[in-house]
């Protein structure tokens, strides 16, 4: 599968964070370095600064060896992009839903356009974009589930 720029760089970034905070360059954030990459997630935005720094270890190490590999990082990566997507989408039909039932002229058709569209962009550079497709049409069809 051929990646998109967006698609592409979004990875080569959440590398060069895991890189970076590998300091002996042994493919593996042990205790030692997680403070750092902790850092780093907290300033990428892809964790809260409130969440506490050993839960966070312990969701991203999954096989509980007390080190963090690139693989187990990754997989983390698109599991917490896919919880987001979940939210934005139970937020975009909870808005739909409210619109439905009142006859508030705020909420327009052309705003729920827009809001697709922007939830479509989010998408676009965070999941492949055969599950991007997917999540889409879920999104414009939930009643054919």
């Amino acid at each position: 599968m051929l990646l998109s720029d967006t698609e592409f760089k979004a990875r080569q970034t959440a590398v060069e964070l895991f890189r970076g905070s590998d300091e002996d360059s042994n493919g593996r954030i042990d205790a030692r370095e997680f403070p750092s990459f902790y850092q780093g997630l907290v300033q990428a935005g892809l964790v809260a600064p409130n969440k506490d720094e050993t839960v966070c270890l312990e969701e991203l190490d999954t096989d509980k060896d007390g080190e963090v590999t690139l693989n187990e990082y990754i997989n983390w990566l698109h599991d917490h992009e896919l919880d987001r997507l979940e939210l934005q989408q139970l937020q975009f039909h909870s808005l739909k839903g409210l619109a439905s039932e009142s006859n508030d002229t705020l909420l327009t058709t052309g705003a729920f356009e827009l809001e697709l569209s922007a939830l479509r962009g989010s998408l676009a550079g965070a999941v492949p974009s055969s599950l991007s497709h997917g999540i889409t049409s879920l999104m414009e069809h939930p009643q054919e589930r």
